[in-house]
């Protein structure tokens, strides 16, 4: 089963629009092969709930970055 993740800055935010084909806000989409998951195990399985949320936490690390500096 294949999940598409949307890689975005909130709406509330009022984000820009980065790539004309992603929309506002949306800085990358991904799509991810769970081989051997079903929409059964998307709805009823706690374990694989765990892996997309875990996915999830890891997307975030990965591309979203804050800083600060004095100005």
């Amino acid at each position: 089963m294949e999940l598409k993740f949307t890689i975005k800055i909130k709406d509330e935010q009022n984000p820009p629009i980065f790539k004309e084909e992603l929309g506002k806000g949306v800085l990358q989409t991904i799509i991810v092969d769970f081989k051997d998951a079903t929409e059964e195990d998307l709805e009823n399985d706690p374990q694989f709930t765990r892996q997309v949320l875990d996915l999830m936490d890891k997307f975030k690390e990965d591309w979203i970055e804050v800083k600060y500096e004095k100005p």
